[in-house]
């Protein structure tokens, strides 16, 4: 069958029983890809992230599907991992304030932008993307608030025109304060179970599936033959696979045995997990242990913007410059300043 015919079809059968027609593309890992277990550690936040989840948002138009499913599931996944950071105190001061200023946060939980995503990775809006062009496109261009880039707009061609500048630059402001990876964690039928329970103790997981008949009205939704329509949710936690997805029902549960055949990990830290407010603490210390003055040309405005600017190798350079004079430190003080200056 011809793509057209294909997808001409897969319409018709999605109008008549009002289901997702598709959007998620899955492909062969790509050479430059990375695949869970290629070396990348990541803190353990628990295998339930229920607790920190954004509001379920419909990927319509008017009434018409924008084919964004992988968008929404993986910039939800980034939006459940910093209000993680945030109720859990894993943000810094800093970081934490200068989201609050550029309107992050709508009534205490992240809100970002689905169209900006969508968009930026080149989602086709009758076809739909691949999870490696998005999860690139998060970690390229960053994310911004929805109120910067509002996906509540009236047609397809407005949610789909071209960003202006000014919000790819806040985008990219925002890769200042956070690194993002990704990683493909399992793909093919059935999916394993042990290592999706794995990594879902790192991060929530864009799940892709085959789209069943009770998915707008079971819960939880039963499996059925694989065949048409490819869906992306987000996986937040496991006993079956518990998913929100773009559509009511918002929150569903597939069965153990449901046609999934692909994970995806995408991966939000901040850059340096040590705050200023730290460093200069510890910076006091090690004056203190050394018998120097502390004085204000030790926390300068200039060192304090070149370590907000660029903590990672701010931060090193200046650990390295104070490793050399561990020496005159008794060894309780030079193990905790080691392994700050490791951390960093």
């Amino acid at each position: 069958m011809a793509e057209k015919e294909y997808r001409d079809l897969h319409s018709e059968m999605a109008q008549e029983v009002k289901l997702p027609i598709g959007g998620a593309i899955v492909i062969p890992p790509h050479r430059t890809d990375l695949i869970a277990g290629a070396g990348l550690v990541y803190k353990d936040l628990g295998i339930d992230w229920s607790e920190y989840l954004p509001e379920g948002e419909l990927q319509q138009v008017n009434g018409v599907d924008l084919y964004d499913c992988v968008s929404n599931g993986s910039v939800e996944a980034v939006e459940v991992q910093l209000n993680a950071f945030l109720i859990e105190g894993l943000l810094s001061e800093n970081a934490k304030n200068w989201l609050i200023e550029n309107g992050y946060l709508v009534n205490g939980k992240f809100d970002l932008s689905e169209r900006y995503i969508a968009k930026l990775s080149g989602t086709d809006p009758q076809w739909g993307n691949t999870w490696q062009n998005v999860a690139d496109a998060i970690r390229h261009w960053g994310v911004v608030p929805e109120s910067k880039w509002d996906s509540n707009v009236s047609s397809i061609g407005e949610f789909y025109k071209d960003v202006p500048q000014s919000v790819k630059d806040l985008g990219l402001e925002f890769l200042k304060w956070f690194d993002i990876t990704y990683e493909i964690v399992s793909q093919g039928m059935p999916l394993n179970r042990e290592t999706i329970a794995y990594h879902l103790k790192h991060a929530p997981l864009q799940v892709i599936g085959f789209v069943c008949s009770g998915w707008n009205t079971q819960n939880p939704v039963k499996s059925c033959p694989p065949g048409g329509g490819q869906h992306c949710t987000l996986l937040y936690s496991l006993g079956s696979y518990n998913v929100l997805d773009t559509y009511v029902i918002y929150l569903k549960t597939l069965t153990d045995d449901y046609p999934l055949n692909f994970a995806g990990k995408i991966i939000i830290k901040e850059k340096s997990m040590i705050s200023l407010d730290l460093i200069k603490k510890w910076l006091q210390g090690f004056y203190q242990a050394v018998g120097w003055t502390w004085d204000s040309s030790a926390w300068s405005i200039q060192r304090q913007n070149a370590i907000l600017k660029d903590p990672v190798t701010e931060g090193k350079n200046f650990g390295i410059a104070t490793k050399n004079n561990l020496g005159q430190l008794s060894s309780g003080w030079k193990q905790i300043l080691i392994n700050i200056i490791e951390k960093m």
